[in-house]
Protein backbone atom coordinates (compact mmCIF):
# COMPACT_ATOMS: atom_id res chain seq x y z
CA UNK A 1 0.00 0.00 0.00
CA UNK A 2 1.45 3.37 -1.02
CA UNK A 3 1.84 6.24 1.46
CA UNK A 4 -0.91 8.12 -0.40
CA UNK A 5 -3.39 5.34 0.44
CA UNK A 6 -2.48 4.96 4.12
CA UNK A 7 -4.98 6.53 6.51
CA UNK A 8 -5.50 6.92 10.24
CA UNK A 9 -9.04 6.66 11.54
CA UNK A 10 -9.90 8.93 14.46
CA UNK A 11 -13.56 8.51 15.32
CA UNK A 12 -15.49 9.42 12.17
CA UNK A 13 -12.46 11.09 10.57
CA UNK A 14 -9.92 9.55 8.23
CA UNK A 15 -6.64 11.47 8.04
CA UNK A 16 -3.77 10.72 5.63
CA UNK A 17 -0.69 9.24 7.30
CA UNK A 18 1.57 11.61 5.33
CA UNK A 19 -0.25 14.59 6.85
CA UNK A 20 0.09 13.24 10.39
CA UNK A 21 3.78 12.44 9.82
CA UNK A 22 4.53 15.91 8.46
CA UNK A 23 2.68 17.63 11.32
CA UNK A 24 4.51 15.46 13.85
CA UNK A 25 7.89 16.33 12.34
CA UNK A 26 7.00 20.01 12.42
CA UNK A 27 5.89 19.78 16.07
CA UNK A 28 9.09 18.00 17.14
CA UNK A 29 11.27 20.65 15.51
CA UNK A 30 9.17 23.44 17.06
CA UNK A 31 9.74 21.96 20.53
CA UNK A 32 13.46 21.66 19.80
CA UNK A 33 13.61 25.30 18.71
CA UNK A 34 11.93 26.41 21.91
CA UNK A 35 14.45 24.45 23.95
CA UNK A 36 17.63 25.34 22.05
CA UNK A 37 17.03 28.96 20.98
CA UNK A 38 15.54 30.43 24.13
CA UNK A 39 17.34 33.72 23.62
CA UNK A 40 15.79 34.13 20.18
CA UNK A 41 12.23 33.58 21.34
CA UNK A 42 10.57 36.29 19.25
CA UNK A 43 11.97 34.97 15.98
CA UNK A 44 11.10 31.30 16.45
CA UNK A 45 7.75 32.21 18.00
CA UNK A 46 6.84 34.22 14.90
CA UNK A 47 7.98 31.37 12.65
CA UNK A 48 5.92 28.93 14.70
CA UNK A 49 2.84 31.16 14.48
CA UNK A 50 3.17 31.41 10.71
CA UNK A 51 3.70 27.66 10.31
CA UNK A 52 0.86 26.69 12.66
CA UNK A 53 -1.53 29.10 10.95
CA UNK A 54 -0.58 27.68 7.56
CA UNK A 55 -1.07 24.07 8.69
CA UNK A 56 -4.40 24.64 10.43
CA UNK A 57 -5.91 26.74 7.66
CA UNK A 58 -4.56 24.45 4.95
CA UNK A 59 -5.99 21.37 6.65
CA UNK A 60 -9.37 23.07 7.16
CA UNK A 61 -9.54 24.05 3.49
CA UNK A 62 -8.56 20.53 2.39
CA UNK A 63 -11.20 18.95 4.61
CA UNK A 64 -13.94 21.43 3.67
CA UNK A 65 -13.33 21.34 -0.09
CA UNK A 66 -16.06 18.69 -0.65
CA UNK A 67 -18.58 21.31 0.53
CA UNK A 68 -17.86 22.93 -2.84
CA UNK A 69 -16.95 20.00 -5.08
CA UNK A 70 -19.68 17.69 -3.70
CA UNK A 71 -22.26 20.29 -2.71
CA UNK A 72 -25.30 18.23 -3.77
CA UNK A 73 -24.27 15.23 -1.68
CA UNK A 74 -23.36 17.43 1.31
CA UNK A 75 -26.70 19.24 1.22
CA UNK A 76 -28.47 15.88 1.08
CA UNK A 77 -26.53 14.57 4.11
CA UNK A 78 -24.27 17.16 5.85
CA UNK A 79 -22.52 14.47 7.91
CA UNK A 80 -20.80 13.34 4.72
CA UNK A 81 -18.46 16.29 5.10
CA UNK A 82 -16.78 14.39 7.95
CA UNK A 83 -16.04 11.41 5.71
CA UNK A 84 -15.31 12.77 2.25
CA UNK A 85 -11.61 13.21 1.49
CA UNK A 86 -10.52 16.57 0.12
CA UNK A 87 -9.13 14.98 -3.03
CA UNK A 88 -6.64 16.58 -5.40
CA UNK A 89 -8.63 19.83 -5.59
CA UNK A 90 -8.64 20.06 -1.80
CA UNK A 91 -4.92 19.34 -1.58
CA UNK A 92 -4.07 22.09 -4.06
CA UNK A 93 -6.48 24.56 -2.43
CA UNK A 94 -5.19 23.71 1.04
CA UNK A 95 -1.54 24.12 0.04
CA UNK A 96 -2.09 27.46 -1.69
CA UNK A 97 -4.28 28.84 1.09
CA UNK A 98 -1.95 27.60 3.82
CA UNK A 99 1.08 29.13 2.13
CA UNK A 100 -0.79 32.40 1.68
CA UNK A 101 -1.89 32.59 5.31
CA UNK A 102 1.59 31.66 6.53
CA UNK A 103 3.11 34.41 4.37
CA UNK A 104 0.66 37.01 5.69
CA UNK A 105 1.47 36.13 9.32
CA UNK A 106 5.19 36.24 8.52
CA UNK A 107 5.02 39.66 6.86
CA UNK A 108 2.88 41.15 9.64
CA UNK A 109 4.91 39.88 12.60
CA UNK A 110 8.47 39.56 11.31
CA UNK A 111 9.26 43.23 10.63
CA UNK A 112 12.90 43.89 11.40
CA UNK A 113 13.62 40.19 11.96
CA UNK A 114 12.58 38.68 8.66
CA UNK A 115 15.87 36.97 7.92
CA UNK A 116 16.02 35.27 11.32
CA UNK A 117 12.34 34.33 11.19
CA UNK A 118 12.83 32.93 7.68
CA UNK A 119 15.68 30.74 8.95
CA UNK A 120 13.54 29.37 11.77
CA UNK A 121 10.71 28.82 9.29
CA UNK A 122 13.03 26.88 7.00
CA UNK A 123 14.06 24.71 9.95
CA UNK A 124 10.39 24.04 10.72
CA UNK A 125 9.71 23.07 7.11
CA UNK A 126 12.69 20.74 7.15
CA UNK A 127 11.10 19.00 10.15
CA UNK A 128 7.83 18.54 8.26
CA UNK A 129 9.72 17.21 5.23
CA UNK A 130 11.72 14.86 7.46
CA UNK A 131 8.53 13.49 9.01
CA UNK A 132 7.08 12.89 5.55
CA UNK A 133 10.29 11.23 4.39
CA UNK A 134 10.42 8.88 7.37
CA UNK A 135 6.77 7.92 6.86
CA UNK A 136 7.43 7.12 3.20
CA UNK A 137 10.33 4.82 4.16
CA UNK A 138 8.43 2.83 6.79
CA UNK A 139 6.90 -0.21 5.10
CA UNK A 140 3.17 -0.68 5.55
CA UNK A 141 1.94 -3.73 7.39
CA UNK A 142 2.61 -6.78 5.26
CA UNK A 143 -0.57 -8.37 4.03
CA UNK A 144 -1.07 -11.52 2.05
CA UNK A 145 -2.49 -10.40 -1.32
CA UNK A 146 -6.12 -11.38 -1.57
CA UNK A 147 -7.77 -13.22 -4.44
CA UNK A 148 -11.15 -12.45 -5.95
CA UNK A 149 -13.62 -14.77 -4.18
CA UNK A 150 -16.90 -16.20 -5.41
CA UNK A 151 -19.81 -13.96 -4.52
CA UNK A 152 -23.40 -14.52 -3.50
CA UNK A 153 -25.31 -11.62 -4.99
CA UNK A 154 -28.45 -10.02 -3.62
CA UNK A 155 -31.38 -10.84 -5.89
CA UNK A 156 -31.92 -7.98 -8.32
CA UNK A 157 -28.37 -6.70 -7.89
CA UNK A 158 -26.45 -9.47 -9.66
CA UNK A 159 -23.77 -9.09 -12.29
CA UNK A 160 -21.40 -11.61 -13.89
CA UNK A 161 -17.72 -10.77 -13.51
CA UNK A 162 -15.65 -10.47 -16.69
CA UNK A 163 -12.25 -12.07 -16.13
CA UNK A 164 -10.68 -9.77 -18.72
CA UNK A 165 -11.49 -6.62 -16.72
CA UNK A 166 -10.12 -5.15 -13.48
CA UNK A 167 -12.30 -5.59 -10.41
CA UNK A 168 -13.04 -3.16 -7.57
CA UNK A 169 -14.65 -4.48 -4.39
CA UNK A 170 -15.92 -2.20 -1.63
CA UNK A 171 -17.05 -3.61 1.73
CA UNK A 172 -19.86 -1.71 3.41
CA UNK A 173 -22.74 -1.86 5.89
CA UNK A 174 -25.95 0.12 6.35
CA UNK A 175 -24.86 1.30 9.82
CA UNK A 176 -21.51 2.66 8.57
CA UNK A 177 -21.49 6.45 8.20
CA UNK A 178 -18.48 6.65 5.86
CA UNK A 179 -20.10 3.93 3.72
CA UNK A 180 -23.22 6.06 3.32
CA UNK A 181 -21.02 8.99 2.32
CA UNK A 182 -19.26 6.85 -0.27
CA UNK A 183 -22.37 5.36 -1.90
CA UNK A 184 -23.09 8.31 -4.27
CA UNK A 185 -19.45 8.14 -5.39
CA UNK A 186 -19.75 4.45 -6.25
CA UNK A 187 -22.97 5.28 -8.11
CA UNK A 188 -21.17 7.91 -10.16
CA UNK A 189 -18.21 5.68 -10.95
CA UNK A 190 -20.46 2.74 -11.81
CA UNK A 191 -22.67 4.87 -14.07
CA UNK A 192 -19.63 6.10 -16.02
CA UNK A 193 -17.44 2.99 -16.06
CA UNK A 194 -19.58 0.01 -15.07
CA UNK A 195 -19.11 -1.54 -18.53
CA UNK A 196 -15.33 -1.17 -18.42
CA UNK A 197 -14.60 -2.71 -15.01
CA UNK A 198 -16.18 -5.14 -12.55
CA UNK A 199 -17.74 -3.31 -9.61
CA UNK A 200 -18.89 -5.27 -6.56
CA UNK A 201 -20.13 -3.79 -3.29
CA UNK A 202 -19.83 -6.37 -0.54
CA UNK A 203 -22.38 -5.97 2.23
CA UNK A 204 -21.26 -7.38 5.59
CA UNK A 205 -24.64 -8.98 6.03
CA UNK A 206 -23.69 -10.79 9.22
CA UNK A 207 -23.58 -7.40 10.95
CA UNK A 208 -26.99 -6.30 9.62
CA UNK A 209 -30.43 -6.78 11.27
CA UNK A 210 -31.63 -8.68 8.20
CA UNK A 211 -31.32 -8.95 4.44
CA UNK A 212 -34.61 -7.07 4.22
CA UNK A 213 -32.94 -4.13 5.98
CA UNK A 214 -30.19 -4.16 3.37
CA UNK A 215 -32.69 -4.30 0.53
CA UNK A 216 -34.72 -1.48 2.07
CA UNK A 217 -31.61 0.67 2.45
CA UNK A 218 -30.65 0.15 -1.19
CA UNK A 219 -34.16 0.73 -2.44
CA UNK A 220 -34.65 3.92 -0.45
CA UNK A 221 -31.35 5.30 -1.74
CA UNK A 222 -31.87 4.24 -5.35
CA UNK A 223 -28.52 2.45 -5.67
CA UNK A 224 -28.25 0.09 -8.66
CA UNK A 225 -24.66 -1.19 -8.52
CA UNK A 226 -24.03 -4.93 -7.96
CA UNK A 227 -24.39 -6.00 -4.31
CA UNK A 228 -22.92 -9.18 -2.87
CA UNK A 229 -23.86 -10.57 0.54
CA UNK A 230 -21.47 -11.89 3.18
CA UNK A 231 -23.66 -13.50 5.84
CA UNK A 232 -20.92 -15.60 7.45
CA UNK A 233 -17.99 -13.21 7.26
CA UNK A 234 -15.97 -15.70 5.20
CA UNK A 235 -15.76 -13.45 2.14
CA UNK A 236 -14.49 -10.52 4.21
CA UNK A 237 -11.90 -12.77 5.86
CA UNK A 238 -10.77 -14.08 2.49
CA UNK A 239 -10.27 -10.51 1.33
CA UNK A 240 -8.55 -9.46 4.57
CA UNK A 241 -11.23 -6.87 5.32
CA UNK A 242 -11.51 -5.78 8.95
CA UNK A 243 -13.10 -2.31 8.67
CA UNK A 244 -15.73 -0.47 6.64
CA UNK A 245 -15.56 0.92 4.12
CA UNK A 246 -12.62 -0.94 2.63
CA UNK A 247 -11.92 -0.93 -1.09
CA UNK A 248 -9.75 -3.58 -2.74
CA UNK A 249 -8.74 -3.23 -6.40
CA UNK A 250 -7.61 -6.12 -8.60
CA UNK A 251 -6.10 -5.93 -12.06
CA UNK A 252 -7.38 -7.91 -15.03
CA UNK A 253 -5.13 -10.83 -14.06
CA UNK A 254 -6.80 -11.06 -10.64
CA UNK A 255 -3.84 -9.65 -8.67
CA UNK A 256 -4.49 -7.26 -5.81
CA UNK A 257 -3.09 -3.85 -6.68
CA UNK A 258 -4.60 -1.29 -4.29
CA UNK A 259 -6.24 -1.39 -0.86
CA UNK A 260 -7.82 1.57 0.90
CA UNK A 261 -9.67 1.91 4.22
CA UNK A 262 -12.02 4.88 4.44
CA UNK A 263 -14.44 6.70 2.17
CA UNK A 264 -13.17 7.67 -1.28
CA UNK A 265 -14.72 9.53 -4.19
CA UNK A 266 -15.39 8.64 -7.81
CA UNK A 267 -12.20 10.37 -8.95
CA UNK A 268 -10.16 8.11 -6.65
CA UNK A 269 -11.84 5.05 -8.17
CA UNK A 270 -11.05 6.32 -11.67
CA UNK A 271 -7.38 7.02 -10.87
CA UNK A 272 -6.79 3.66 -9.21
CA UNK A 273 -8.93 1.35 -11.35
CA UNK A 274 -9.09 2.64 -14.94
CA UNK A 275 -5.30 2.45 -15.61
CA UNK A 276 -5.54 -1.31 -14.93
CA UNK A 277 -7.73 -1.92 -18.00
CA UNK A 278 -6.15 -4.00 -20.75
Amino acid sequence: MSLADQLLRIGPLTIPVWLVASATGLAIVAIAQRTIWRADRESWSTANDAALSAVLVGFAVWKLTPAVTRIEQIVEAPARLLYYPGGTAGLVAGLLTGIGVGAVVYLRKASGRRARVAIHGAVLLSGAALGFGIASLVPSRAEEPAAIPDFVFLSGYERSLDASKPTVITAWATWCGPCTAQMPEIDRFYANHGEEVNVVTLNLTGTEPSIEAVRGYLGDSGHLFPVALDSSGETARALGITATPTTVVFDAAGRERVRRVGAVNADWFARRVLPLRR
